[in-house]
């Protein structure tokens, strides 16, 4: 298995049962050449893809079904590529049979009969899974002058082959929407016109080619620009360069549906022009953190949940994250539409209890990442509990809002005297809440000054991987520095470590940063080296964010004296 990447111009999905494939992959060695069509479009340029082999025309099962396969489609066909492949019968159900499956083209293909493939035999892929093509030919959209992908001035294959604009008189929202669905976003945000012409420029610049569209009036449910109603004819405008339409897609990829709350739901994501289930087989924490830094939640998942619903296909299945990937796309898995763990009649999906950042709860100044004062942000201001009942109920349960198993009251940190924002709440946890701000509370006077005995802290355990502690010194804001990682303690070699890596490296502690020049000496361990390197920017939190994390081997060239120490200060209290 390998890592998968949604590519914006790339539209995939399909659940066939790949345990129900009858024959192995072909031997392409002397196959004769397969006359291809697109079947049930609007335009001939587009369709259900459908192959003429044995004597008789059927179509193919979109699992793995990817743009390189639809390029070979579309260049067999005399087109120049392909924008789009298709999934998950968009197009008319066939009535031939499904012939094949699991298409593997590298795109630079002359014909399919030459990629990689599966025979179907008896499947449960039927024809709703039929795979289709949307090859280059006017009426093609493509975006010039952003400076990120999924914006940019609209420009439009003409009949003579030329690209040219759209006039962006009466240009609204949903003419942008169908633009972006056409170019394979979910949707548009926003539609971009030069509301200050004649005076201003065009957010992205002015095109050099015809203007081919003036006058667009849209209805959302249309797959093409060059299906919506215009008040002129093709080439026909009153306008100037200066009135070039623009768009701005929605490039978000991934959603929750059917929670209660905003931070929970089933996962979906977006592929092959739908939005489709995750199967929950072998769903894992680790998977759900990824979905949910990915939704926006800096720190990640509470849990993991099934949440009942959704009629898409399943588009992702056996889900391996190792928790530290950027998009669910960068996981391990079976691969776009590859189901072959869940029924695609099941009506439930993988999903997720994300951690809110209005409930967010982190340890400072402890001398491990795992120990320390609890922060709490409460409507988006950050401050420390005064609460001089805290016990181990709500230690426990803030501990495991953590990720730990188990949590105690206790007050590893020394705290001088108090200023800042301070939480004057009495907690009442029964024990069982997955967050603190599930508990009970009572808002107490603040007209005394918090005793600092009585500020919140934690000891949780047993430690997680990439938890980090400081060790060959009385005090807790300096030492030695050691990582858990797979059931042992072991040290961070220095490598190029740099003032950078140390300010994360206290970050990850629960302090502010790190001073960068020391001279202490810490006392030796005899652990083993766990991390080799470590290379981190500027706005890291913790080292598990940082772009090199090289984890030691047995063959590691690092020293003992090469181990990293680290000097924190704290927040400003």
């Amino acid at each position: 298995m390998s890592a998968i990447h949604i590519l914006h111009y790339s539209l995939i999905v399909g659940t066939c049962f790949v345990s129900h494939y009858a024959v192995a992959q072909n031997n392409t060695v002397g196959q004769a050449p397969w006359s291809v069509r697109l079947m049930g479009g609007i335009y001939e340029s587009e369709g259900r893809v459908e192959v003429f082999y044995d004597n008789q025309w059927g179509s193919i099962c979109d699992s793995l079904w990817s743009i390189e396969d639809a390029n070979v489609v579309c260049r067999q066909l005399n087109y120049s590529g392909a924008d789009l492949a298709l999934v998950a019968g968009q197009y008319d159900e066939g009535q031939g049979v499904v012939l094949f499956s699991n298409m593997e083209c590298n795109g630079m293909e002359s014909n399919l009969s030459t990629c990689k493939y599966d025979l179907v035999d008896v499947t449960h892929c039927d024809h709703s899974r039929d795979a289709g093509a949307v090859c280059t030919s006017q009426g093609s959209l493509r975006l010039a002058g952003g400076s990120v992908p999924g914006e940019g001035r609209v420009e439009i294959l003409g009949e003579s082959g030329d690209w040219g604009t759209i006039c962006d008189d009466g240009w609204d929202k949903t003419d942008a929407g169908v633009a972006c669905r056409q170019l394979g976003y979910p949707d548009a945000l926003e539609a971009i016109v030069n509301v200050g012409y004649p005076n201003t420029q065009p957010v992205f610049g002015s095109g050099s080619g015809p203007i081919l569209l003036d006058g667009l009036h849209c209805e959302s449910e249309k797959r093409h620009l060059r299906d919506c109603r215009v008040t002129k004819q093709w080439g026909i405008h009153d306008c100037t360069h200066g009135e070039d339409a623009g768009i701005k897609c929605d490039m978000g990829l991934t959603r929750l549906v059917d929670g209660d709350f905003d931070d929970e739901g089933r996962v979906e994501v977006y592929y092959g022009g739908k939005w489709g289930k995750i199967c929950s087989t072998n769903w894992t924490i680790d998977d759900a953190h990824v979905a949910c830094r990915e939704l926006g939640f800096p720190l990640g998942a509470r849990n993991t949940k099934i949440f009942e619903g959704g009629d898409g296909p399943f588009l992702l299945d056996d889900m391996k994250c190792q928790g530290v990937e950027t998009h669910l796309a960068d996981c391990e898995s079976l691969g776009w539409a590859n189901n072959q763990n869940c029924d695609a009649n099941l009506n439930y999906g993988a999903g997720v209890v994300c951690n809110d950042p209005s409930a967010v709860v982190r340890l400072l100044s402890g001398s491990s990442s795992y120990e320390g004062v609890v922060q709490y942000q409460n409507r988006s201001e950050l401050g420390l509990i005064c609460d001089p009942d805290w016990s181990d109920k709500e230690a426990d349960v803030t501990c495991r809002q953590l990720g730990y198993q188990y949590g105690r009251s206790e007050k590893p940190v020394s705290l001088g005297p108090l200023s800042g924002t301070i939480f004057y709440l009495d907690y009442h946890c029964n024990g069982t809440e997955e967050q603190i701000g599930d508990c009970v509370y009572t808002v107490k006077s603040n007209d005394v000054q918090c005793n600092p005995d009585h500020i919140a802290q934690v000891f949780c355990g047993p430690p997680i991987d990439f938890d980090l502690r400081m060790v060959g010194s009385d005090f807790t804001e300096q030492g030695r520095l050691e990582v858990f990682l797979k059931g042992e303690w072991g040290y961070v070699a220095a490598g190029y470590y740099s003032s950078i890596d140390r300010d994360t490296v206290c970050r990850h502690l629960g302090y502010a940063g790190a001073f960068y020049t020391y001279t202490t000496e810490f006392a030796r361990s005899s652990r083993p080296i766990l991390i080799d390197d470590i290379s981190c920017g500027d706005n890291d939190m913790k080292i598990t964010d940082c772009y090199i994390l090289e984890l030691s081997g047995p063959h590691s060239t690092q020293q003992e004296r090469d181990e990293v120490s680290a000097l924190c200060f704290p927040y400003a209290s």
